[in-house]
């Protein structure tokens, strides 16, 4: 899950980049990046939900008390569907760029 959270936060730097020609901030968390790249106003309410998800995992590496919480929730199912989430969303920011 930590690396579902990395493909969508690189590929939202990716677009921060090519949108604005700067080094990207240096955060993690995927809403806050995506309204610094300026497509966070083109998410829906279910892709912000799932960028929200994705910076959860981001959390666990920085605070190790939260990962019996997280790993918990991280059935095969889950995360099957998480991954197949992720690849939609790298494909979207994916044709954002040129």
């Amino acid at each position: 899950m930590f690396m579902c959270q990395q493909a969508a936060e690189k590929a939202i730097k990716a677009v921060y980049v090519e949108q604005t020609g700067e080094t990207p901030p240096r955060k993690h968390d995927l809403i806050s990046l995506a309204g610094s790249a300026g497509i966070l106003a083109e998410c829906g309410e279910d892709r912000r939900d799932l960028l929200r998800r994705f910076s959860l995992y981001y959390i666990e590496t920085r605070y190790p008390d939260k990962r019996a919480q997280l790993e918990a929730s991280c059935t095969e199912e889950y995360v099957s569907q998480m991954m197949a989430r992720t690849k939609e969303v790298v494909e979207w920011l994916k044709n954002k760029l040129r």
